[in-house]
């Protein structure tokens, strides 16, 4: 029985950090600078990027607050200063939207900055920023219905689905679905409208953890969904990068066409072992 609740922990980050204060220095000039960052509770991840677009490198951290049953999980931002350095605690903090599954950043509001986006059951969602300051509240970026349908209260991955996928220059989103995936793409408006669907089949498992059923009683069920990890190479060697789905020896390649879209089904290579060949040509 649980008699009392410890006090909230914090989570000190002590980061080596090479820093160029506003332009690039030269050789002679960089230098090495030790910060301690505080978060509250339970580091999660932890992302190392320009998020502003000003030359700086910034530190994004995910971690979590409270106790069970009532975590929450919660941003920081440190924004690097010009000489490099980094304030102790957080320049921002905020709880994450309790709906949000998976995150990543990424540029979907066209203005080079780096927006945090996240997906939910039935959208994908994004933190503006606005100069050097997320905005707390999201907005939607454009709806669609996906995979990512339970968050948890405990953790929330970062998954890089923000990304130029075809190699345009262009950030699109990737959402994942239990038929494949949809890589969605701006139009000149900036709105998600064109969705290149690809199919990619899931490893699923169903079962129960019980052997017998009763009159009296229907067991318990539990699903499990496996996404396969994807690749971006030229396959082909056309100049164009391809999609590749791999779980353990199975690789499907999915070619990237003159339109800048996948192919919506792939061709299954066979995975290179030790003393073979490999592949199906």
């Amino acid at each position: 029985m649980r008699t009392s609740r410890l006090k909230a922990t914090v989570a000190c980050i002590l980061c080596a950090i090479w820093f160029c204060a506003g332009a690039a220095l030269a050789d002679e000039e960089q230098d090495f600078s030790l910060s301690k960052l505080s978060v509250a509770d339970k580091l999660l991840d932890l992302v190392w990027e320009d998020l502003d677009q000003d030359g700086l490198y910034d530190i994004l951290i995910i971690h979590r607050k409270g106790l069970e049953p009532d975590e929450t999980r919660w941003i920081s931002i440190f924004w690097q200063a010009k000489d490099g350095g980094f304030s102790t605690a957080a320049d921002q903090s905020w709880e994450i939207d309790t709906l949000s599954v998976i995150l990543d950043t990424g540029d979907v509001a066209g203005d080079e900055r780096k927006e945090i986006v996240y997906l939910t059951a039935d959208a994908v969602r994004y933190y503006p920023i606005d100069s050097d300051r997320y905005e707390t509240e999201s907005n939607i970026l454009f709806e669609t219905a996906g995979l990512t349908v339970f968050p948890s209260k405990r953790s929330i991955p970062l998954i890089n689905f923000a990304r130029d996928w075809n190699g345009d220059g262009i950030e699109e989103v990737a959402v994942f679905k239990f038929e494949g995936l949809s890589i969605f793409s701006p139009d000149a408006d900036g709105r998600y409208t064109s969705e290149n669907r690809i199919l990619i089949e899931l490893d699923t498992g169903m079962g129960s953890d019980y052997r017998h059923s009763r009159d009296d009683r229907t067991m318990g069920l539990h699903a499990a969904f496996g996404f396969p990890d994807l690749r971006l190479v030229d396959f082909d060697n056309d100049g164009r990068v391809d999609l590749i789905a791999t779980k353990e020896d199975r690789v499907i390649v999915y070619r990237q066409q003159p339109d800048g879209r996948f192919s919506a089904l792939g061709r299954s290579q066979n995975a290179r072992r030790p003393g073979g060949e490999g592949g199906d040509g």
